[in-house]
């Protein structure tokens, strides 16, 4: 039997409350945001990477934890193993970033989920802290690549407020120690409106 993810407001790994099922019909929803705002991929970035980002903390609770309702007001993260969690959905699917332990947890409630790439270091590398730094870097890299249009849920100017959070400035240090900023080569819309009429809309798992 698969493991779900519970949607308490502390959330779970263990309570078989959210399936792999629920979890595709709730990134189906988001997806469909990327045609009604015109962009190539929706960017969600958890704990101090994006000075753990309400709106982001609260697309993660939705979609990983199956958070609804009041439940989903609380701007905290439903479960703090999900604080090195980045999730970018795209038309052709979805690329995740998350620690060893995490990938694995998360495997059961991102089965469905078509054409997936997972960003995961190896357990061994994953304990020394300068590389576990760099591969996150990169990954990031490689997973906004191709994508010229990126939906950020954060409302006023999300391009100044996503210029601050630290994975955004580690982009615009390269190799060679050239700066290329990161909403220089990609073009930032927000997407909190939207989001937020996916959350209100009823699933069988909000009721």
């Amino acid at each position: 039997p698969s493991m779900a993810l519970a949607s308490g407001p502390k959330g779970n790994f263990d309570e078989a409350l959210y399936d792999a099922a629920q979890s595709n019909l709730r990134l189906a929803r988001i997806r469909e945001i990327l045609s009604k705002k015109n962009c190539d991929a929706i960017l969600l970035v958890t704990g101090v990477d994006s000075h753990s980002s309400v709106q982001s903390t609260k697309a993660i609770n939705y979609l990983l934890l199956g958070h609804s309702g009041h439940v989903l007001r609380q701007d905290s993260l439903g479960d703090e193993d999900l604080e090195e969690v980045m999730v970018l959905v795209h038309k052709g699917g979805v690329r995740l970033y998350s620690t060893p332990p995490v990938a694995r947890k998360l495997n059961a409630i991102t089965a469905a989920w078509a054409n997936c790439e997972v960003f995961v270091l190896d357990e061994k590398s994953h304990r020394d802290q300068d590389v576990f730094e760099d591969h996150k870097v990169a990954a990031f890299k490689e997973m906004v690549q191709g994508f010229e249009t990126i939906g950020i849920p954060e409302s006023g100017d999300p391009r100044r407020t996503i210029e601050k959070w630290p994975i955004i400035q580690s982009y615009a240090v390269d190799e060679q120690g050239t700066r290329k900023f990161f909403t220089m080569s990609h073009k930032i819309i927000d997407v909190t409106h939207e989001l937020s009429d996916v959350y209100s809309s009823l699933d069988l798992h909000g009721f």
